[in-house]
């Protein structure tokens, strides 16, 4: 792999295989397998706790520290988006993005369900088209909340197209 110094955080180095290295006492060390290995957060994506210039503790995603490494910085309102696997941090698996780009590879690739795929929809794709014609045919949202034992907001949702976009 190849290494350079991770800009704002001296001492530590990034790897173009997606690790992160102290090189604080002078020379790159092994950490616990050869990386540092931090935690996965929320939504699963490996960050470390590692010392800025002032020499605080921070904690960053490795993605993103992989990133500004070898390429600069991130645009604002652009986030990286992993290409397949979230735990691969290579430099090759990562991508910049807007967030709709993102959620759309995110819905394509099956790691962020929506419609009939999620887990928690109260409704079918089947419900929802059905919930469409009948609204145009004067079926009042009320009414249909009752029928499918949902809000009337969500009905409404449905009927202007603000939920269940893809149907």
């Amino acid at each position: 792999p190849n290494f350079k110094p991770i800009p704002g955080f001296p001492g530590y180095e990034a790897s173009d295989d997606g690790h992160i290295w102290s090189s604080r006492r002078g020379q790159r060390k092994q950490l616990k397998g050869g990386w540092i290995r931090g935690k996965k957060g929320k939504k699963k994506y490996r960050f470390v706790s590692i010392r800025n210039h002032l020499g605080a503790a921070v904690s960053k995603t490795v993605h993103r520290l992989i990133w500004i490494t070898f390429n600069g910085p991130i645009p604002d309102n652009i986030e990286i988006n992993h290409l397949g696997d979230k735990e691969d941090n290579s430099l090759g698996s990562l991508e910049l993005a807007t967030r709709k780009q993102n959620v759309d590879h995110a819905q394509k690739t099956g790691l962020c369900p929506f419609g009939d795929g999620h887990g928690r929809a109260l409704l079918r794709d089947k419900d929802v088209l059905e919930i469409r014609k009948l609204s145009k045919n004067g079926v009042t949202a009320k009414e249909l909340a009752a029928r499918y034992g949902v809000a009337p907001t969500t009905i409404s949702a449905i009927t202007t197209r603000k939920s269940w976009k893809h149907l």
